[in-house]
């Protein structure tokens, strides 16, 4: 993501734990068999923070931009712009460590927010497993979710104003439908192409032994198809067969305007679905000139019959995966498309008067076509 918005790329590495062979400990399970530690048994590794110099070269930066003093256990991260001001910020999930929200304070520096905007811990203060992540606008304003351990559901958090996040979980039916599913990798997209962000949630267990205790949680578990109902609440219609998924992303891998699914497993193979739903859409590539090149961190707007939709091309999210960096708009049912307008990571702005529905359109900035 490009920090500065000087118009390179900055990189952004998430520590995990301090371990090695010899440091290796030894955890057992029911019939004293071994099983994986916790993340509690190690120390945390810190994140690191590479400036783009611009030549080919990245330097150090981590102490300068605010990420030093860490708590590491890191298994995701993801760009956002909570307060709107073009400046990206941060999102970070932590495996039971307080999960942590970077706020660029409009120089490529960061404080860390996560406490004071209420994502760092659970209802309960508790901090989660915080595997996946990803952050998105949806009715109009940002929201985070996060991957967790069985017994802790999907984090769902949604922006209040003032820096400030609720916990929407319960009512967003997420919750309590994730519950006994310990999630990887997921992630906003429209499933359906009706205009509204679905979730998609990669979920796998990571002990064998699970299913010998009466808990009713499995070790293959099915993915989850949350679909947005509209009225704030999502449905879970997923029809996959129990798997242990680790790894999700997305893309237009047919060409026929939907997106498809992808997810990576643990010791087993890929698994490629093809989305089948039918809609009408529109989606955009962005080709920064004076800012990135993939247009990373730009809002996209598009004005319809029935309303604004807006998007933010962000890089990062789920676990393990990058999905495309092609923006799509489902259109629904009868939305009449006014026109595109895209406001760029450089404060520069381009506009499209009436985009043709169900085509691939490449925005370059800097131009009107």
């Amino acid at each position: 993501f490009d920090a500065d918005r000087d118009g390179w790329l900055d990189l952004y590495v998430g520590g995990y734990v301090r371990w090695s062979s010899e440091t290796d400990l030894r955890c057992e399970g029911p019939g004293a068999e071994k099983i994986y530690c916790t993340p509690a048994a190690y120390d945390g590794q810190p994140h690191r923070f590479y400036h783009n110099n611009a030549d080919g070269t990245f330097s150090d930066w981590t102490e300068e931009a605010g990420f030093l003093s860490t708590p590491g256990k890191t298994l995701g991260a993801v760009l956002l712009d909570v307060n709107d001001d073009l400046w990206p910020d941060l999102a970070v999930a932590n495996d039971l460590e307080r999960d942590q929200l970077y706020i660029n304070q409009g120089d490529g520096t960061f404080i860390e927010r996560g406490l004071m905007a209420g994502i760092a811990y659970d209802a309960r203060g508790i901090a989660t497993a915080g595997m996946g992540i990803d952050a998105g606008i949806m009715s109009g304003e940002w929201s985070i979710l996060v991957g967790n351990f069985s017994n802790q559901m999907i984090g769902v958090w949604q922006y209040a104003g003032g820096g400030v996040f609720r916990d929407h979980a319960s009512a967003s039916r997420i919750g309590g439908a994730s519950r006994q599913t310990l999630a990887f990798g997921l992630f906003l997209f429209d499933a359906d192409l009706d205009g509204d962000d679905d979730v998609f949630v990669a979920n796998g267990h990571i002990h064998e032994h699970v299913e010998h205790g009466s808990s009713g949680i499995k070790f293959y578990q099915r993915p989850h198809l949350f679909i947005n109902m509209g009225d704030g609440g999502f449905t879970d219609k997923g029809n996959f067969e129990p798997l242990l998924g680790r790894g999700a992303a997305y893309a237009d891998i047919d060409q026929d305007g939907d997106l498809d699914i992808l997810m990576g497993q643990n010791s087993a193979g890929v698994r490629l679905w093809r989305n089948n739903m039918q809609g009408r859409y529109l989606r955009v590539r962005l080709e920064g000139v004076s800012s990135n090149r993939d247009g990373v961190g730009a809002y996209v707007s598009l004005y319809t019959s029935t309303g604004l939709k807006q998007r933010h091309l962000r890089s990062g999210g789920s676990y393990l995966s990058e999905s495309e960096r092609v923006l799509t708009f489902g259109l629904g049912a009868s939305d009449i498309v006014d026109s595109l307008n895209v406001l760029w990571p450089s404060g520069q702005r381009s506009q499209l008067i009436r985009p043709l529905e169900n085509t691939f359109i490449i925005v370059r900035e800097g131009t009107e076509e």
